[in-house]
């Protein structure tokens, strides 16, 4: 089986693969390996297209395979030195999202991965945001929890989909992120219809899954072998039973949750982000109210600081006032 940083290099080689790579040129090399067999080569050549014979190619070689290097010396003899030094540097040195277009690729990873965008009125909350980071970077080397936690409106989600925006987290850190809403009513029916959404978009199979069990399994292989580097987020978690179904895939997962309490059932590795302070710094307040009036916070009238104090920076009310102060600037 391959690697973990194997089968992530593989998957951020493969766009290069897809245009670059005919495989029926890689095919007898790779069956004297002892990689592909008669079938599979079969298999490949049957493809009329292309595009469909790497991924094919792919496929397979992901799930048999015990090393890049027989396809790295394929490429090699077949003069695609380009393709072969992709497989070759570690993932940890690669980056999905490059240097010309990669707020474009960026944006692309966090569309297709349902992450939200941030709202209007978004402040950044720099220590906060390290703190998560600081956390997410722990799931480096093994799978895990980040557990973003605290009061109800402190800004945890907003904090989540803030950090997927940076490129060092999504597109180097992880292949791919994806955002589930778990919500208060997440019961076995929820839970099973947010593994099934998360099944068909990662797998592009329209199977219908039976139970968590069975969704559990088909995901797990999917993760493993197609996805090995992905972060899932478990956003506004309320029972430890959504949490006890995805901590069988045994992989990397952000979560944002009013009672920590409830990951006490998790079995891998576990690491806590308390929201502290809980609301905004009066800087942070200001700049928000000066998003919203489109105006300097060093303009802003005397009744900006009031209102901070009197919401306590509590994140959720000054966004709110925020947007009631931008539709009625005159009052």
């Amino acid at each position: 089986m391959l690697s973990e940083d194997e089968r992530s290099r593989l998957l951020r080689a493969q766009p290069a693969l897809l245009t670059d790579l005919e495989p029926k040129e890689l095919t007898a090399y790779l069956q004297a390996c002892s990689v592909l067999s008669d079938a599979d080569v079969e298999l490949i050549r049957s493809k009329p297209i292309r595009r469909d014979r790497v991924v094919t190619l792919l496929e397979i070689y992901r799930r048999k395979a015990c090393s890049l290097e027989p396809l790295v010396e394929a490429l090699k003899k077949e003069m695609l030195e380009h393709l072969a030094v992709l497989l070759t540097k570690p993932a940890c040195e690669t980056d999905l999202v490059g240097a010309s277009g990669s707020r474009m690729t960026l944006n692309m990873l966090c569309i297709l991965g349902k992450v939200p965008r941030k709202p209007q009125g978004y402040v950044e909350r720099t220590l906060l945001l390290d703190k998560i980071k600081a956390a997410l970077f722990q799931l480096d080397n093994e799978p895990g929890w980040v557990v973003v936690h605290g009061m109800s409106g402190c800004g945890k989600s907003v904090l989540a989909s803030a950090v997927l925006a940076d490129p060092e987290i999504t597109g180097k850190l992880f292949d791919r992120v994806y955002w589930i809403v778990a919500g208060q009513h997440c019961d076995k029916d929820r839970t099973l219809a947010t593994m099934q959404d998360l099944y068909s978009k990662m797998s592009k199979d329209s199977y219908q899954l039976s139970s968590i069990s069975e969704a559990s399994d088909r995901l797990v292989e999917v993760l493993l072998f197609d996805y090995p580097r992905t972060l899932i987020i478990l956003d506004d978690v309320w029972s430890d039973g959504v949490v006890q179904a995805y901590d069988e895939l045994q992989c990397r997962i952000l979560a944002t949750t009013r009672n920590a309490l409830l990951f006490d059932v998790v079995n891998s590795g576990k690491h806590f982000v308390l929201v502290e302070p809980s609301g905004f710094t009066k800087e942070e307040a200001m700049r928000a109210f000066s998003s919203w009036l489109n105006v300097d916070p060093a303009r802003l009238p005397r009744e900006a600081e009031q209102i901070f104090y009197e919401c306590k920076g509590h994140p959720f009310l000054i966004s709110l006032v925020g947007s009631l102060l931008k539709e009625h600037k005159s009052r």
